[in-house]
């Protein structure tokens, strides 16, 4: 945490905590409307693919694309979002190899995003420690040490290092006093392709596990269903890693940081129905009460790719920008350049300013968005324009975005959605008139509204 708020500090910005929200972002520096607040590249990230539309890897194009010929489950657009996905797409491509076609279908963009995790946090922990270690790869230990006595031109005594008798004995007179600069350029090089090959991920402020791991959970909020589909959605991660040490009740944990309700929403842009579960799972998720917490976590942190039109391309997993809380006022937005999370002002940011974003559609009545939030995120807003529900300029506001007009032609009070989303009801006289009426009349305005767009559009491009 403290390589993070130095890091931080040098952008303006720094991480506080408040005892309604928990974690929040600090300015500690003025900010300017259009100024870039932070940005990030994603931890993990996964392309939005089906059976019928596929997207690169590495920058979520859909054009040019050939797939991966041993897993047949990635796509890449060239041989460089290949090269750049290498180091981690070759753990990934050795497990998917192994499964069957059939379960290869049943592969989502959460269950992948949740394998990439782990198998980031794998290289960047346990191959970096491995390698730095007395060991099998002991040797890879000593080239880094000589390579860096190369770089200082430093005198290298090898039977320092070597604790094995017999590599002692082999080099226990070797000296290397002076080597020539030709020389040393090739032992780097090839020190460059040990450790390409050795596959490290180096960790920085922004770029490591430890703030997956800091990420909220929900786990408390959830209902039973949703419980046992998380296991169901741990056990398959589990299946596709075939890892002898893993942690299964850890997989579901950061689940549940990642991707919240999921019978109601994925990547919150995607929908699918709540599958009939099996009743053993749940027996499996009361010895494992720790599954459902991993699951939940990664419910409200996951963030969808989106490009300049936000048509959803992929999804991604940015821990630094899910430090950022949500208001129904923000201001800041953020946006995705290709793979690239960028927050900006929206309006000045004075010093000491929390930096907010909105992490929903903001043009909604506030019963609309108090609902959507709870839903997808488990929390309820209490930004200053959710605290005027009820109040007459709260009802003017959202008779504007979501009004119909009262059916007694006498009263000129307009019809919203009541509290208990059963119906609507005149702000005005009180008038109920069902969901099924007022969906009938949304059908027979929409064709008009889609003629009236269409002829807008008509006029635009001539």
């Amino acid at each position: 945490m403290e390589d993070l708020q130095a890091d931080l500090s040098a952008n303006g910005l720094t991480v506080s905590t408040t005892p309604e929200k928990g974690r929040c972002l600090l300015s500690i520096k003025d900010f300017s409307p259009g100024e870039v607040i932070i940005s990030q590249e994603p931890y993990v990230s996964v392309p939005n693919n089906s059976a019928v539309h596929s997207r690169c890897e590495g920058c979520f194009r859909s054009s040019n694309l050939k797939k991966c010929s041993a897993c047949h489950v990635v796509w890449y657009c060239g041989s460089t979002c290949q090269k750049s996905d290498w180091k981690l797409h070759r753990l990934e491509c050795n497990a998917l190899s192994r499964l069957e076609k059939e379960r290869q279908k049943s592969l989502t963009p959460s269950i992948r995003l949740m394998v990439k995790l782990y198998m980031r946090r794998k290289l960047q922990s346990e191959k970096v420690n491995n390698l730095l270690s007395p060991g099998p790869n002991h040797g890879v230990f000593i080239l880094l040490w000589i390579g860096n006595a190369l770089l200082t031109e430093d005198k290298i005594d090898l039977g320092d290092i070597i604790t094995s008798k017999n590599n002692l004995e082999m080099i226990k007179d070797l000296q290397v006093d002076f080597i020539s600069s030709t020389i040393k350029l090739m032992f780097i090089k090839f020190l460059f392709i040990i450790l390409f090959y050795c596959q490290i991920m180096p960790t920085t402020a922004r770029d490591n596990y430890n703030l997956v791991e800091a990420l909220v959970s929900h786990i408390t909020d959830i209902d039973e269903k949703q419980l046992v589909l998380y296991a169901q959605m741990a056990n398959l991660v589990n299946l596709i890693l075939q890892w002898p040490d893993i942690n299964v009740k850890e997989i579901a944990e950061n689940f549940s940081k990642v991707f919240p309700q999921f019978g109601v929403h994925v990547e919150r842009t995607s929908h699918f129905p709540l599958s009939i579960c099996n009743p053993g799972l749940q027996l499996f998720y009361v010895k494992h009460p720790l599954l459902s917490f991993g699951l939940q976590t990664l419910a409200c942190n996951a963030h969808t790719i989106c490009d300049g039109e936000l048509r959803p391309l992929g999804t991604g997993l940015y821990p630094v920008i899910s430090i950022i809380n949500h208001s129904c006022l923000p201001n800041s937005v953020l946006v995705f350049e290709e793979r690239l999370a960028v927050v900006r002002a929206v309006q000045h940011i004075p010093k000491g300013t929390e930096v907010l974003i909105s992490y929903i559609e903001t043009a909604g009545s506030t019963i609309t968005r108090q609902k959507a939030l709870k839903e997808q995120y488990l929390f309820t807003c209490t930004c200053p324009r959710c605290r005027r529900m009820g109040q007459y300029d709260d009802i003017q506001e959202s008779a504007i975005l979501e009004g119909y007009r009262c059916k007694d032609d006498r009263c000129d009070g307009f019809l919203l959605r009541d509290s208990d989303d059963k119906g609507f009801i005149c702000q005005q006289c009180g008038l109920v008139r069902n969901k099924e009426e007022i969906k009938r009349l949304a059908s027979e305005l929409k064709p008009l509204s889609d003629k009236a767009t269409m002829s807008s559009s008509s006029r635009i491009l001539l």
